[in-house]
């Protein structure tokens, strides 16, 4: 009995410990890493496979993992992708794209506050232009959805935050390609 109960409080001691430790600071995924979303409206179309390759290579050089595919509407042609990589390295890539990426017009960028991407491969991937993705929340808004909320006008619609939260990304081959 007595060495039962040394065991359930060894036990106890342990899992606190083990609870302190990772809550300490730098222990927390979002003290390591660093994730984002974005879309990147071109300049010139005629470049999207360059610009592509450009990121790839960045994200490569970086150590970071994620997407970019080219996506055309409209006459207008823009990147969208996601980034993770090391907390520093990923406010590095993220400034990278805001200010030293070359053939943007503009750079929409929201950076995930529980670091996570929605697709998840070994490496950096340049995605088929062809393969479906896309959010709830720009940036890279679905386009069935950007068109039902700017008729709605006023009405209620899930904070990007809680889409996250809930995995609403679309994506009808996710599960091919991984």
């Amino acid at each position: 009995l007595v060495l039962m109960l040394w065991q359930i409080i060894f036990s106890i001691l342990i899992s606190t410990a083990v609870v302190k430790v990772y809550s300490q600071a730098g222990w927390k995924m979002t003290d390591r890493f660093y994730g984002f979303r974005y879309e990147i409206i071109l300049i010139d179309q005629s470049h999207a496979s360059e610009i592509s390759e450009t990121i790839q290579s960045q994200a490569d050089q970086l150590g970071c993992f994620g997407w970019v595919q080219q996506k055309s509407a409209s006459n207008i042609s823009s990147l969208v992708g996601e980034v993770r990589c090391s907390k520093s390295r990923g406010q590095s890539f993220e400034q990278w794209m805001k200010t030293e990426l070359s053939g943007a017009q503009s750079t929409e960028i929201l950076v995930y506050s529980d670091t996570k991407i929605r697709l998840h491969f070994s490496h950096f991937k340049i995605l088929e232009p062809s393969r479906e993705t896309c959010f709830l929340d720009s940036p890279h808004q679905c386009p069935d959805i950007k068109e039902k909320n700017s008729q709605s006008k006023g009405g209620k619609t899930r904070s990007d935050e809680e889409n996250n939260r809930a995995g609403m990304f679309h994506d009808a081959s996710a599960r091919n390609d991984l």
